[in-house]
Parts: C-alpha cells; sequence; structure tokens
C-alpha cells in the first residue's frame, strides 16, 4: 500500500465525468482500491435542462441501484446507449444547496434513500458551507436510513460546534477536509480545532478525514501544492499536535471510515 493509504473514495456522482475504468486502471497500477460513487452532484453542474431533472424518485433510485449492484455505466450516461462495465459503484454521493434543501434536493436524497434502503450502500453528502446537514439527516432517516449510514462532509466549513455536534450526537460520520486548504494555520485551524472539540466530547468514532482538493491547484501532478500526499503525511502530524493519541489518530485516518463505508444488509447486497 503506497504510504500506508488503504483506500481511496472518489466521490464524483452520475453523469459528472466519472471514468469507472479509469479509476480501475488507479487501482490496478497503485495496488489500492478504489471506491466509486453514484448519485447527484449540483444543479449547476447539469443545469436545468439536464435529463436527470425530468426524472422522478424511483426512475432516479433504479439509475443508482444499478451502478452499485451491475456496473457503472460506460459512458456516465452521457449517451443513448447504456453499456455496462464491471465496475460497480461503492457508494451515493448527494450535494445539496445550503440550510434548507430545495424541490430537487429532496427529491435526489429520496431517491439516494430508496437506493440505499435496497442495498445497504453508504451515503455521502456534500453540505454546501457547510450547512444543511441537519436537513439531509431529517429526510434520509424518513426514508428509512440510519444515520451512522450518511457521511457528511465539508462540516467543517462552519465554527458552528453546536451545530456540529448535534450532526454528531444524531450519530452520522463528519467528515472533515478543509484542514489541507487551512494549512497555514498549523494545529491553529478551524477543521483542527473542530475535530478537537469533537473528540473531547466523545465522538471521536464518528469523526473521517479526507481533502477537499479537487482542483488542479492541489494536485502535484498538475504542478500544484500541497497534493494530495499532505493528507497521509502531514495531516497525522497536527492531529497529535492537538493532543490525540496514537489510537485516535489511527481511529480518525482509517478505521472509521473502513466502519463508515461498509455496506448495510439490503435487498440487492
Amino acid at each position: 500500500m503506497p504510504l500506508g493509504v488503504a483506500a481511496i473514495v472518489d466521490a464524483m456522482p452520475m453523469a459528472a465525468g466519472r471514468d469507472a475504468a479509469g479509476l480501475a486502471e488507479v487501482s490496478r497500477r497503485t495496488g489500492v482500491p478504489v471506491l466509486a460513487s453514484t448519485g447527484l452532484h449540483h444543479d449547476r453542474y447539469y443545469g436545468p435542462d439536464h435529463w436527470t431533472n425530468h426524472l422522478g424518485v424511483d426512475d432516479l433510485a433504479a439509475l443508482m441501484i444499478d451502478d452499485l449492484v451491475t456496473g457503472i455505466d460506460e459512458f456516465d450516461y452521457t449517451s443513448p446507449l447504456v453499456r455496462r462495465t464491471s465496475y460497480r459503484a461503492g457508494l451515493i454521493k448527494l450535494a445539496t444547496s445550503g440550510a434548507t434543501p430545495d424541490a430537487r434536493d429532496v427529491r435526489n436524497l429520496r431517491a439516494a434513500g430508496a437506493a440505499s434502503l435496497a442495498t445497504g450502500c453508504p451515503i455521502l453528502t456534500h453540505c454546501e458551507a457547510g450547512l444543511g446537514g441537519v436537513a439531509q439527516l431529517d429526510t434520509l432517516g424518513a426514508e428509512g436510513i440510519p444515520a451512522e449510514s450518511v457521511i457528511i462532509s465539508h462540516t467543517d466549513k462552519t465554527a458552528d460546534l453546536a451545530y456540529v455536534t448535534e450532526l454528531a450526537a444524531a450519530g452520522a460520520v463528519l467528515e472533515m477536509d478543509q484542514a489541507i486548504r487551512q494549512r497555514d494555520l498549523g494545529s491553529k485551524g478551524q477543521s483542527i480545532k473542530l475535530v478537537a472539540a469533537l473528540v473531547e466530547g466523545g465522538y471521536a468514532s464518528q469523526v473521517v478525514i479526507s481533502a477537499d482538493a479537487a482542483k488542479r491547484t492541489f494536485r502535484h501532478a498538475y504542478g500544484g501544492e500541497p497534493g494530495l500526499v499532505w493528507v497521509v503525511k502531514e495531516l497525522p502530524g497536527l492531529l497529535g499536535e492537538i493532543g490525540l493519541t496514537a489510537d485516535e489518530i489511527r481511529m480518525i485516518t482509517r478505521e472509521n471510515a473502513e466502519r463508515a463505508y461498509r455496506w448495510r444488509g439490503g435487498e440487492h447486497r
């Protein structure tokens, strides 16, 4: 495993540039498993006339289930022809647009809930500005999805500890992914401070670490800095600086994610 990396989670959902064969090649060349996504991103990546905005909950859920149990479409649903690969998605990715979900958000959450209920697949959500997690849990919970099967990302974009703690108390997994953007502040950055507060509050088992670093300016391959390797080489040291033990660091950087991305029992599992 290069640099001790056990797996890579790729959060790009359907019809937004997924390349299942490309991810499989990355996995083969590195020897690291890659977890691909189904689901839907923000409407700004599709537009109001996109075909995804003309489908209902059941049709969207069916597409997600096919991605999860049969295989991701070779053309990522950009062609009239669907040709499923042997590469299946391992999670559902959803994005909402703010503190209160709009009608499209609710439709997508319900579709994701139906697909998760059928398969046992976990759901990774994008929170715009870190907000909207409570509404996400409420909507998914109404569909029968347990909070512990929901990973809520970008929660460290807000400094509101009461809000973040509410999400943790509900049972959700919180993805802290802004430290790479706050690296000049070291262990004094907002992301690291929130991790410390959650651990102190007894929620260490519900925190996972990632990098909100999709832009080329963060990637070594495109001449950017600091590279995703920063998460593996530098971030654990910052967690140590705030007093986390070796066991807590291992939990947050690996063990929690291994548990969070494990599928529950489902009809199509």
